[in-house]
């Protein structure tokens, strides 16, 4: 009888153990299911997974999209907030999940409708309309390319640029032709962080597909130099549209839509000495920066042609005291202030701005452009002169019209060199649509693309042969006509020698 008992026992313990392993096992199908299916989870910028990021499977799943998950968490933004856009948020972030979720599910009739609907929620969307663009080519024949951004790190960086390839995507597969020669562009979104590291690990991933012919990246020079190891060997085109190094030129395999830091630096320091008309400056810049570096070094350069002299150098890098270095920099006699910082360390140059006090006379590089951020300092950046590739302003084509008719807002000179870099691809597809036609193509006689700066053209070098700068000042907006940015401050590019008066004069380009 006890026997009889234990055996019962025992089976009826078998019995339980086997629900609880069954149970078990469909939570944790459950769970790998939901972790496939839901973008949310997969794709939110900052969520900790267990990628390995060597893995190039693992990148592509938590790293690159073609719609199947967001990279972007908050696309909306918060400069449209500023500015009172009227945006149903929550109407507009659900569809775009179950636009994502359906393209996971390759149910591309249901992602284009659903990625539609959120486009007509807000249309200032780019990652969603290059998803919507790529729901309507679905598994059809299809040209790819892939554009690197920070989408985690740095999103209204990584919006910019995305603006530019999203614009142009959507022109070509919506024209007469219906895409290049007849075949649409499908476009994917990769995030690099804007770190060096992971931007080689992104190029290793976007190389070691076939179907990628071509990268629109990367953002900064560094993560470019970076990737730039990878697709040298690889042979395959990468366009930059902000990075800026002269470290970047004679790559081979690397050009870029934006000018060289040589001519940056040319257009400042000629301002310099002839609307200036200083001959004493001091430089502020960082060491641990490609970037930062060259733009320092092609402005004591340019600047030695203009009868400059750099009378001081000051490292955001070190050990930085704001009121020591414009002190210093006054007891050495500068008459301006060079400001070369990168985005990480635009704060010390905001520091020097509010230190200075406009006692001396300001310049600065492009990543001093930003409404959100060096107009907010206020009254300590008027008369400071940056600069840029290109202004909104000064484009008298009709390129700003028509992202203003897509996008509902202005758009920045990133947006336009990307817009540039995706038209400079399109034009080498046409002629030659694999990775090395796309090279020769770039590099031949007779090659030209249109874009929103006018008509790009490359070197040898893979520099632009006729790449643009433009000059902005910062002025103070009339009080009866407050500038658009919310600030009281806007950016007018020179075009005369009286650009504030002459854009204050004009209130449609504030």
């Amino acid at each position: 009888m006890s026997q009889k008992k234990e055996n019962i026992l025992l089976l009826v313990s078998v019995a339980i153990a086997g629900c609880i392993l069954v149970i078990a096992g469909w939570q944790l199908a459950q769970f790998f299911r939901e972790r496939q299916t839901d973008p949310g989870n997969k794709a939110r910028p900052g969520l900790k997974t267990q990628t390995d990021p060597n893995n190039i499977d693992e990148l592509w799943q938590e790293r690159i999209s073609f719609g199947e998950k967001f990279l972007v968490e908050k696309e909306e933004g918060d400069l449209d907030t500023k500015k009172k856009i009227a945006v149903d948020v929550d109407a507009f972030r659900k569809a775009k999940q179950k636009g994502a979720l359906a393209m996971a599910e390759d149910n591309y009739q249901e992602a284009k409708e659903q990625f539609g609907d959120a486009i007509d929620k807000y249309r200032n969307a780019p990652e969603t309309l290059i998803y919507l663009n790529n729901a309507r080519i679905g598994k059809s024949k299809s040209y790819t390319l892939a554009v690197a951004v920070p989408t985690a790190s740095d999103p209204d960086l990584a919006l910019e640029v995305l603006r530019g390839v999203a614009q142009a995507q959507d022109e070509i597969n919506n024209d007469e032709e219906e895409g290049i020669n007849g075949v649409p562009l499908k476009v994917a979104i990769a995030n690099d962080d804007n770190d060096p590291k992971m931007a080689k690990k992104i190029a290793l991933a976007l190389v070691a597909k076939p179907k990628v012919l071509g990268v629109v990246g990367h953002m900064g020079s560094d993560a470019t130099l970076a990737a730039a190891e990878v697709y040298r060997p690889k042979e395959m085109v990468a366009i930059s549209a902000v990075s800026t190094s002269v470290d970047l030129s004679e790559k081979n395999w690397v050009f870029r839509t934006v000018p060289s830091d040589t001519l940056m630096a040319r257009a400042l320091s000629e301002a310099m000495a002839n609307r200036l008309q200083k001959q004493k400056a001091a430089i502020f810049f960082n060491s641990d920066s490609s970037f930062s570096k060259s733009l320092k070094s092609e402005f004591a350069a340019e600047g030695l042609i203009q009868g400059i002299k750099v009378v001081a150098e000051f490292d955001f890098s070190a050990n930085f005291s704001a009121h020591d270095k414009v002190k210093e920099a006054i007891d050495k006699e500068a008459q301006v202030l060079m400001l070369a910082p990168t985005r990480a360390s635009r704060s010390k140059a905001f520091d020097v701005l509010t230190t200075n006090r406009l006692r001396l006379d300001l310049l600065g590089g492009d990543t001093l452009y930003s409404y959100e951020k060096t107009l907010d300092v206020g009254a300590d950046t008027v008369g400071m002169l940056v600069a840029v590739p290109w202004h909104i302003e000064s484009d008298s084509s009709d390129f700003p019209d028509r992202s203003r008719t897509l996008w509902g807002a202005d758009v920045s000179w990133r947006t336009a060199m990307a817009y540039d870099a995706t038209q400079a691809f399109i034009a080498a597809l046409k002629q030659n649509p694999n990775r090395t036609g796309i090279r020769d193509a770039l590099l031949s006689e007779d090659f030209s693309a249109t874009g929103a700066t006018g008509t790009i053209l490359f070197m040898d070098n893979g520099d632009r042969r006729n790449a643009p700068v433009q000059l902005v000042e910062v002025c103070p907006a009339d009080p009866s006509n407050p500038s658009r940015s919310g600030t009281g401050h806007y950016f007018a590019p020179i075009t005369s020698n009286a650009a504030c008066a002459d854009a204050n004069a004009n209130p449609q380009s504030r």
